[in-house]
């Protein structure tokens, strides 16, 4: 499991999605060396946006194959969001 800063020390990653995939492929091109990561995002996002269906396609299939690995590996992975605190005025 991987570490964490927040106060739970195990914790269990969520499952990478078509676009993490497709950024995560892209960032590793020596074009972005160098960059802030927002800048990274912005510009691989446009691209994500640009992309042909048969690239989507291939990313969405890759998936989940990594959605298939991540249920394996985690087994009792259940995906609760956390609700946020309404601040009081």
């Amino acid at each position: 499991m991987r570490l964490q800063r927040r106060k739970n020390l195990r914790y269990t990653p969520r499952p990478q999605n078509p676009f993490m995939l497709y950024r995560r492929d892209m960032a590793a091109k020596s074009e972005f060396v160098g960059l802030k990561s927002s800048e990274v995002s912005k510009k691989i996002g446009m691209m994500w946006k640009n992309e042909t269906t048969e690239v989507k396609d291939l990313f969405n299939a890759m998936a989940r194959l990594a959605e298939k690995r991540h249920s394996e590996k985690y087994s009792d992975y259940s995906y609760t969001p956390k609700r946020k605190k309404k601040e009081s005025q």
